[in-house]
């Protein structure tokens, strides 16, 4: 591991991203892909905010600002 990754499975949501994006490309899916690209990086912002807030907390419930 290198760098700013703290979490050894940091990069697993990477890798199911790109193996979307290639499946969703080879099928020219891009209209259903914008339709649901944004929420899908919302979320994953929302998961990369925190855990930067939070790299503790990566067992047990949610904090209630996430709801």
């Amino acid at each position: 591991m290198n760098g700013s990754n703290r979490t050894p499975g940091g990069k697993g949501w990477l890798i199911i991203v790109i193996g979307v994006l290639v499946f969703l490309q080879n099928y020219g899916l891009w209209v259903g892909l914008t339709k649901w690209l944004l929420p899908v990086l919302v979320v994953l912002l929302g998961l990369m905010i925190a855990g930067r807030a939070a790299p503790v907390r990566r067992h047990g419930p949610p904090p209630p600002s996430m709801q």
